[in-house]
């Protein structure tokens, strides 16, 4: 799955219980940027990032 990974923690499950592999896009790595580039703030998405590495059978790949 490609995401933005904005979503929220009850819609979290319905998803991600489904599959095996996620891309999430996270767009900056400053919640001033962030907010500025998406109209949105940083935090759902980290959530959503700890959320995937919690689950252990979907992988998780971070930049380098």
């Amino acid at each position: 799955m490609v995401t933005n990974g904005y979503i929220t923690r009850e819609a979290f499950h319905d998803i991600y219980d489904y599959i095996d592999a996620a891309n999430v896009d996270l767009k900056a790595f400053t919640e001033n940027f962030y907010g500025k580039i998406t109209l949105t703030h940083m935090q759902p998405v980290l959530d959503t990032l700890l959320l995937l590495k919690k689950r252990r059978r979907c992988g998780l790949k971070l930049p380098t």
